[in-house]
């Protein structure tokens, strides 16, 4: 059984890693018809007031996830590409706003 554990662990770490490896900054010319979209404001300098939105797009319908909750860039695209490999989705894009970030 600990075999069969281990195997099934080494799938789902070599998808993982191959789905955050190819995550990019969203654009209008997205082909892709199944993808994660993670919004993230970034506030302040610590990081700490960030605020995440994640949704699942499928052939132009928006499922929000999570909707515009305290979650720093680094923990929401961590959630998204758990939520990708969950959905089955092809891509995760991202869009990061820096209006309120300090400079």
């Amino acid at each position: 059984m600990n075999d069969i554990q281990q195997c099934a662990n080494n799938k789902n770490k070599k998808n993982y890693n191959k789905i955050k490896k190819e995550i990019e900054e969203y654009h209008e010319d997205i082909e892709c018809y199944n993808f994660i979209l993670v919004e993230v404001v970034e506030i302040g300098m610590d990081k700490a007031n960030d605020i995440a939105y994640i949704s699942h797009i499928t052939n132009n319908k928006q499922d929000v996830i999570i909707d515009g909750k305290r979650l720093q860039y680094l923990y929401a695209i961590e959630l998204a590409v758990a939520l990708c490999t969950m959905v089955k989705s092809k891509k995760i894009y991202y869009i990061r706003n820096e209006d309120y970030k300090w400079k």
